[in-house]
């Protein structure tokens, strides 16, 4: 395993740890991030997010239908 020196390390790219990264990286401190998938959350990539986003379309298409 490659070691590296690092000033921060940022664990996860949720949220937290996204905004981490924002203010680190204009810091010039070295950093480094640990994450095991994707970047970013849960909710924003496939969970809440494009549920809601499905669900109104399914609604404007329903609502379409009735009323047209």
């Amino acid at each position: 395993m490659e070691q590296k020196n690092v000033d921060v390390a940022i664990i996860g790219s949720g949220s937290a740890g996204l905004y981490a990264l924002g203010k680190v990286r204009p810091s010039g401190k070295r950093f480094v991030l640990i994450n095991g998938g994707a970047l970013g959350t849960t909710c924003a990539r496939v969970g809440c997010m494009p549920s809601k986003a499905l669900i109104q379309v399914a609604e404007d298409f329903h609502r379409r239908n009735i009323l047209g």
